[in-house]
């Protein structure tokens, strides 16, 4: 998979109406106005998870930690790949169920998701 295939992947907008994955309380993430969510697959390159502003960003080495944090803040901001292949900062403007094609991946029990 290519750069760009693998930044469209990530950019599939997220089905807040999916039913989540088995879980005891679902997982609340952020979504921005194109639909995206904060989830799962944004690991970058570097194995970290990059959240906050161009002026505040902060590397998270966990999908939790990173979660958390956009939880704290007063208006959540994350980084994730454009069609292209290059990072930028969407906002949200709702907090709704992670969908279940990324709790899966929560599932999974992979190091750097908790």
């Amino acid at each position: 998979m290519d750069v760009q295939e693998d930044a469209a992947r990530r950019l599939l907008p997220c089905s807040a109406s999916t039913a989540p994955a088995k879980a005891e309380l679902p997982v609340m993430v952020p979504f921005a106005k194109d639909g995206s969510c904060f989830h799962p697959g944004l690991i970058r390159a570097k194995g970290t998870y990059l959240v906050g502003g161009k002026t505040d960003r902060k590397t998270f080495k966990t999908f939790v930690a990173g979660l958390d944090y956009l939880k704290s803040m007063r208006t959540a901001r994350w980084w994730r790949p454009s069609v292209n292949g290059n990072s930028g900062t969407v906002t949200a403007v709702k907090w709704d169920r992670l969908p279940a094609e990324f709790a899966a991946l929560l599932v999974t029990a992979k190091p750097h998701l908790t």
